[in-house]
């Protein structure tokens, strides 16, 4: 006989805080995919994010016992609110905080996702400490803000899986892992992040870990601009400056995926990574 479905509505995510004695380091992060932890400083740590529902939640902590970690709470948090990395001054990192602000609503044209990982880059640095070259120092005043942040949650790219879609969305659904270049917009630190339409955004590859995706992001789509421009085509000669960094080595792999023969230029510190890219 074939089952009937069951009509039972499947339950709402929660997002919950458990709150460990002690602090953890990084191994642990795999075992919590999709959570931040946070080492605070009255000793313990803090494990954040979504649980699917109740038999998830009950097997986290029962690994958390078996690893002899004790347990000093369980919150369940408020829907409305999320975790994330806020600048209210600008300066060192010393000026980034963890907070509880607004969690996002979409409007009819855009996609909030949840947060698995985003990157600290050159663009996060300028932003939070204001280090411009003096020439940029009055418009950039326009995107960054004067006295003050404009764009207090910062991360311009980001990895991660949706999970509210507005009305006029037809592209991508609730559920769909996807990886999105926010830009000077920022948002990426924190647990949820609008994703527009003028956005760079794209399905997020399967095979593809989430840490991995969001680290392609910046330097994926300034190289390919670039490239673009070159009317590349098979056989070209490429030649590629700083081969090693984000963009450098995003435009080596683009570049011979191409057909091109590409000679990359890097300090003997890096050639062995860049050989190993072609």
């Amino acid at each position: 006989m074939t089952p009937t479905p069951s009509t039972e509505p499947r339950p709402e995510p929660r997002t919950y805080e458990i709150r460990i004695e002690g602090h953890l380091d990084l191994r642990w992060a795999s075992r919590f995919d999709g959570m931040t932890l946070t080492d605070d400083e009255d000793g313990t740590t803090a494990v954040r994010g979504v649980v699917i529902d109740q038999a998830a939640l009950h097997g986290m902590l029962q690994r958390l016992r078996d690893a002899g970690l004790p347990l000093v709470s369980i919150v369940e948090v408020d829907p409305r609110v999320m975790r994330a990395a806020v600048s209210r001054r600008f300066g060192g990192p010393e000026v980034v905080e963890l907070r509880d602000i607004a969690r996002p609503v979409p409007a009819a044209d855009e996609l909030i996702i949840r947060v698995h990982a985003s990157t600290v880059s050159a663009a996060d640095h300028r932003a939070r400490s204001r280090d411009v070259p003096a020439g940029l120092l009055i418009p950039s005043s326009l995107v960054l803000g004067v006295f003050r942040p404009r764009r207090p949650v910062l991360g311009m790219d980001a990895a991660g899986t949706v999970v509210a879609v507005g009305d006029r969305v037809t592209r991508f659904a609730v559920g769909d892992e996807v990886l999105a270049m926010l830009g000077s917009r920022f948002g990426g630190h924190a647990e949820y992040a609008v994703v527009r339409p003028m956005d760079a955004v794209a399905a997020k590859p399967a095979s593809l870990a989430f840490d991995d995706a969001a680290s392609l992001i910046f330097g994926g789509i300034t190289a390919r601009a670039y490239l673009r421009q070159a009317a590349l085509e098979p056989g070209a000669r490429v030649l590629v400056n700083g081969a090693f960094g984000a963009v450098g080595t995003a435009a080596v792999q683009l570049a011979k995926a191409a057909g091109a023969h590409v000679t990359g230029v890097s300090s003997a510190a890096n050639q062995a990574l860049v050989s190993s890219l072609g």
